[in-house]
């Protein structure tokens, strides 16, 4: 792995870039590919984002911080992708064309030419942050109300245990642009469309507890979200449902894919390792979260994912 000055370096060399990020993509993975997209444009880079799919709709007031440019890329960099198996199988193909990844996985497969991993970062937003003297880039309120998207979202609103000093000093440099924290708060974790809450019941209707409740398991299948009118792209923070509820340690949500697979994500409480666990199944994350994708129904996983917490945990049924 390189040090971050290394791979600034190696991008300050370079001029024509398409960002690319996981699928299904998160507040960090938005705000850390519009954020550098915006940043390398800022200091007369030409840059493009291909998040290959749809991104959630509380996320799309970033896009307009970004110029649209149409060439063709020179060199690709990733952002908050552990692995080339998460990208949107639309991007799929410029996997091997990957020169350059920032990430703050632990489970960063080292797949790029050059690698920066900081696993000590709350969010990727705070490397984006941390590029941006060595790019020559000023903070402006655009960068800023990105790179606040993506720490606010990974962090849970700052109540995770991801959050560290360095976070705080970070976000009081965000907050110093002047951007309107409430405003953008609101849009990430108070206003939801109603269809929403439909989702939210029908989450909550699913849910199951195993191991003395110290698991809880919920699931939503594609005909429930065909019923609610519901697409993958607003399923956004269904992940920490299950893992509020007091005595839970293992907190899972399982959804169906059109294409006979389920996305799982997984949150846990100290004593277990999310990482580690979603490793079973070729997945991977963070101690406190982490997913993985597997074949079949939401039924037949549920099943797979309670023989792996036993073996896992040793506890139970």
């Amino acid at each position: 792995m390189e040090s971050l000055s290394s791979i600034v370096k190696n991008i300050k060399d370079k001029d024509f870039f398409c960002i690319l990020t996981h699928n299904y993509p998160d507040g960090d993975a938005v705000g850390s590919a519009v954020g550098l997209c915006h940043a390398l444009q800022k200091v007369g880079k030409h840059a493009k984002v291909n998040f290959g799919s749809e991104i959630p709709e509380k996320f799309k007031f970033l896009l307009d911080y970004i110029a649209q440019d149409d060439f063709i890329p020179q060199s690709y960099i990733s952002v908050d992708l552990a692995d080339i198996g998460l990208l949107h199988e639309s991007v799929k193909g410029l996997s091997e064309n990957i020169d350059f990844c920032i990430d703050h996985h632990k489970s960063n497969k080292n797949y790029a030419n050059h690698t920066f991993v900081d696993a000590t970062s709350a969010a990727n937003c705070e490397i984006i942050f941390e590029m941006l003297g060595e790019l020559g880039c000023d903070l402006d309120k655009e960068l800023a109300e990105c790179l606040y998207v993506g720490i606010a979202t990974d962090t849970g609103g700052f109540m995770y245990s991801n959050v560290t000093a360095r976070t705080h000093k970070i976000v009081s440099e965000i907050l110093g642009t002047g951007i309107d924290s409430g405003k953008i708060n609101e849009k990430l974790f108070i206003l939801e469309p109603k269809k929403h809450f439909e989702l939210v019941k029908t989450i909550y209707n699913n849910l199951k507890f195993y191991f003395d409740d110290k698991v809880a398991v919920t699931c939503i299948t594609l005909s429930e979200m065909s019923k609610i009118g519901i697409t993958d792209s607003e399923l956004d923070g269904i992940a920490s449902i299950p893992i509020k509820i007091e005595g839970v340690e293992i907190g899972i949500t399982v959804r169906e894919k059109p294409n006979g697979t389920c996305k799982v994500s997984v949150r846990t409480r100290s004593q277990i390792d999310a990482d580690e666990f979603c490793k079973v199944f070729d997945g991977g994350g963070h101690e406190r979260a982490g997913g993985f994708t597997v074949s079949g129904n939401a039924f037949d996983v549920v099943e797979k994912i309670k023989k792996t917490v036993s073996d896992f945990t040793g506890w139970y049924m």
